[in-house]
């Protein structure tokens, strides 16, 4: 009963200004205590045309769909167990592509009613970019965005997009 208490914490914070506009706080451990659930209760915060960043563990089907719901788009990294073949698809340049991502089997979290109303495919522009900022341990990484126009968001903006998150 001494220790150091621990919390789960997912914040909104504007990229224009830097403020946080929004904040969930949850336990460590149980059923929909995790970052996503977290994030599911900001939903509502966020309003078309914004974009949301964020880390890999973000970047579901039903995280992306939600958002959609809602005219947000987002750019996340890729999730480690989900495959990708830059050979398939449509071709919006080197390591660029457009593809449909499947609705998966509905979640124990997800009503059937709120289920039945996300679709069945999502149209998701994947793209691989190189990393060449000094201390990260990776040399490249792969970015999953619902920003599919390759004239509006280049491949480059997106990547540099996606590395501001830690300015």
């Amino acid at each position: 009963g001494l220790g150091f208490p621990f919390a789960r914490i997912v914040a909104l914070i504007s990229f224009a200004t830097g403020t946080m506009r929004d904040l969930a706080i949850g336990p460590c451990k149980g059923k929909e205590t995790g970052e996503t659930a977290l994030l599911r209760d900001l939903l509502t915060r966020l309003q078309g045309r914004e974009i949301l960043l964020g880390d890999r563990y973000f970047a579901s089907y039903f995280g992306i769909a939600l958002l959609a719901q809602r005219g947000v788009d987002g750019l996340f990294r890729m999730h480690q167990l989900r495959k990708y073949d830059f050979r398939r698809g449509v071709r919006l340049g080197i390591c660029d592509h457009v593809v449909n991502w499947v609705k998966p089997q509905r979640p124990v979290w997800m009503s059937r009613e709120l289920y039945d109303r996300l679709p069945e495919t999502l149209v998701i522009r994947e793209l691989r970019v190189s990393v060449h900022e000094p201390g990260f341990r990776i040399d490249e990484l792969v970015l999953v965005t619902t920003l599919l126009d390759p004239l509006a968001y280049s491949k480059d903006e997106l990547g540099q997009l996606y590395f501001e998150r830690w300015n």
